[in-house]
């Protein structure tokens, strides 16, 4: 178990590694910006210097996401790990709660697809679920312990740990990208895993491992007993972390396959396992991957009523300072 957390720690910690380390709020590095917007001088020798160290070389980009022009318009959440990181936990949660009262047409319409898919998958849990099967014979022990890697990865004990080693490393390497990702990446852990315990005693479902028919709801309770299947806690949080780091480090092409691939098989081991149904493990995806999506959108964009001064630099070296307020 150690040895898979440290694997993925290296995984997902290595994308830090290549190209330039950002700070915190700095969508690019200094010398990139120089670059695309030098000038070129009266010379042609020097428009042709100008233009190589403009391009990236085949050595150090094969696809146009390692660009850097790309990673220009790759902007970077600023999260800093002192008390304002915690107070913006609960009105952070509020905002998401209270975002279906801003939804758009397309908002309601995505929530509307993943419910019908959900619904749709239901009636097909039981035999799902028995395809799978619970054998503890071959083939169903060597594709447990095939999947065991995807149910660590989404383990909230697990979760913190790497979540933690990976900050070490930021810390030690003086990333501030890397540290505010994983800041990003632990409050989505936080805020997704309390939105499905709600959901959990809410909907009150029983486990597979536990009752007969899938269809087995006792609704709301308070009680931590087989009856909490729906959604699939492990589920949603490897969407939540895997979708954060997807969405920072896209301009590294393997980065959001490797992601999701482990969040998927987070999934699919807690069907292969018995202890979800397959409508359980889809739901906890959306929430993961939504929820994370949302909060990711709310910390480039500002918090909402958040009044800025900043300095603005003009044309033919203009100055002045730019007020603005974030909704």
């Amino acid at each position: 178990m150690f040895l898979a957390s440290c694997f993925l720690v290296a995984l997902v910690g290595c994308a830090g590694t290549t190209g330039h380390h950002r700070k915190a709020g700095e969508p690019v590095s200094k010398s990139r910006l120089k670059l695309k917007t030098q000038q070129p001088s009266t010379t042609s020798n020097s428009v042709k210097t100008d233009t190589r160290r403009a391009q990236p070389t085949p050595t150090t980009s094969s696809s146009p996401a390692e660009s850097g022009e790309l990673t220009a318009n790759i902007p970077q959440p600023d999260l800093r790990l002192n008390k304002q990181y915690f107070y913006g936990l609960i009105p952070d949660t509020i905002k998401l709660v209270t975002s279906p009262l801003r939804w758009s047409t397309k908002d309601w319409f995505t929530a509307g697809l993943v419910t019908g898919a959900t619904v749709g998958v239901g009636f097909l849990d039981g035999k799902i679920q028995a395809a799978f099967g619970n054998s503890p014979d071959e083939p169903h022990k060597a594709r447990h312990d095939f999947l065991k890697v995807g149910k660590y990865f989404g383990d909230g004990g697990y979760a913190a740990g790497y979540l933690s080693l990976l900050y070490l490393a930021g810390m030690a390497r003086e990333d501030d990208e890397l540290k505010s990702t994983v800041l990003l990446a632990g409050e989505s852990f936080l805020i997704t895993g309390f939105f499905t315990e709600i959901l959990k005693h809410m909907v009150g479902r029983g486990r597979p491992n536990n009752v007969e028919d899938s269809d087995d709801f006792d609704g709301p309770n308070f009680s931590f007993n087989k009856s909490l299947s729906f959604p699939s806690g492990h589920t949603a949080t490897a969407f939540a972390i895997a979708t954060v780091f997807a969405r920072q480090y896209q301009r590294h092409v393997w980065v959001p396959p490797l992601l999701y691939s482990l969040a998927t098989m987070t999934a699919v081991s807690r069907i292969n396992d018995n202890v979800h149904w397959a409508s359980d493990v889809l739901f906890g995806a959306a929430v993961g991957y939504f929820t994370s999506s949302a909060l990711y959108k709310m910390h480039l964009t500002g918090k909402p009523g958040q009044l800025g001064v900043r300095p603005l630099v003009g044309p033919s070296s203009a100055k002045g300072l730019a007020v603005d307020y974030r909704f």
